[in-house]
């Protein structure tokens, strides 16, 4: 009998294999999973819209200015990939939600998928590189640099060069290390951004200046940082909440060697002081206390901003600022990330009169909150104890001065 039951099966198969060459149709398994996908959907969530209908809504949503309709829109994006898993589109939009959200390991992992099912795909309304240029920009964020590197020199090669893709490209090479190849992406950067893009010709040109620094061409990098600070005093390029650091602890970097060439040293000390406690491992650690070492103590109240209707002659405000150095300092000893803001404020009663001056204290500062407060009480004692000059103007009038002081380690 067992004999008997293979003999059948086996001229089963057989007859069913001869059957399927002459008249069964070729099976699209692609088609039949997306089928079998579309159908669960809606026997799971319902038939209240199609794949083309959810991704309409999507759309709009995602183009909302209210922060809550296009958060609304992954739900709907989600169903829709359910529905067609291997469509680019889809994924694409999930991509780009994650990417507004700065979830960059989401985002690249998206457009990664997108990419991998047509490298090729133009989203509607952007352009050809919209898909691979994103993709990139979401490795280098979420800090997967050799992925990085690799996909944009892949875009690059097949003719799909941008000002921000080299300027992105060189961010990775930099981050990795390999310093001259960062050098030329950015200079080149720097050129395709040339009469298109001011915003993006700094951000390329600070990034290029900091490439210098650490590829040990100061001159070139002081040089540009002096060009650079003195078109934009303000910091306003590194300070955006636009750009984006990988990692994050490279803004302290950057901020350190802008305000260096500033002279506003203070500020540069703190910066790469923080720098070096927040990432004492990075490969650019060695270059920051080496700025640290060339940098010199910053002189007490160098820098004095006064302002209002009743004002102090500067000379002798800072010589008196500088009597109760002593008093000042010994607040912030043993705090080197301290950096605190001391203003001074003062009325014109009547003339030649001296007096104290109220204080205000603000300042940033890696300590734990108790620290903090203790520094302030202690800064604000010794201020009000200086000896203010007379003030000059209109009975009346009010003037503040402003100086920051720096703390010191133990020695």
């Amino acid at each position: 009998m067992l004999g008997c039951a293979a003999i059948v099966l086996t001229v089963l198969a057989a007859t069913t294999s001869a059957q399927s060459w002459t008249h069964a149709p070729l099976i699209d398994k692609d088609s039949e999973a997306e089928q079998y996908s579309e159908f669960w959907e809606h026997v799971l969530h319902g038939f209240d819209g199609n794949f083309d209908e959810l991704l309409a809504q999507a759309e709009e949503l995602q183009n909302s200015r209210m922060a809550s309709q296009r958060d609304s829109a992954l739900p709907i994006l989600e169903r829709a990939a359910r529905l067609k898993p291997k469509d680019p589109q889809v994924q694409y939009r999930i991509g780009r939600h994650y990417k507004a959200k700065r979830n960059w390991k989401q985002c690249a992992l998206f457009y990664g998928k997108a990419f991998a099912l047509d490298p090729g795909f133009t989203p509607k309304g952007a352009g050809g590189d919209a898909l691979g240029k994103n993709l990139g920009i979401c490795l280098l964020y979420s800090e997967e640099f050799e992925g990085a590197v690799k996909h944009f020199r892949r875009l690059i090669t097949q003719e799909f060069e941008s000002a921000e893709t080299q300027l992105r490209f060189g961010e990775a090479l930099m981050a990795l290390g390999r310093l001259d190849e960062a050098i030329f992406s950015l200079q080149r950067a720097r050129t395709l951004a040339q009469n298109r893009s001011r915003d993006l010709l700094r951000e390329t040109e600070f990034t290029l200046a900091v490439a210098l620094d650490r590829a040990e061409r100061l001159g070139e990098s002081r040089s540009l940082l002096s060009r650079l600070t003195s078109r934009d005093s303000s910091l306003t390029t590194l300070h955006s909440s636009d750009k984006i650091y990988a990692p994050p602890t490279e803004e302290l970097y950057y901020l350190g060697l802008a305000y260096k060439a500033q002279g506003n040293l203070p500020w540069a000390l703190y910066s790469f002081r923080r720098f070096l406690s927040l990432a004492p491992k990075s490969p650019w650690a060695s270059h920051a206390k080496s700025h640290l070492r060339r940098t010199a103590k910053p002189e007490l109240a160098a820098k004095l901003h006064v302002s209002g209707s009743a004002q102090w002659s500067l000379a002798p405000l800072r010589a008196a600022i500088q009597e109760s150095e002593g008093s000042l300092a010994a607040c912030v000893t043993g705090y080197p990330q301290v950096l605190a803001t001391i203003t001074l404020s003062g009325a014109l009663t009547r003339p030649s009169t001296k007096h104290q001056a109220r204080a205000a204290i603000s300042a940033k500062a890696d300590v734990e909150r108790t620290s903090l407060n203790k520094i302030v009480e202690c800064l604000e004692s010794a201020a009000r104890k200086i000896r203010m000059p007379k003030q000059s103007g209109l009975i009346g009038g009010h003037g503040t001065a402003q100086f920051m002081i720096l703390g010191t380690p133990n020695d």
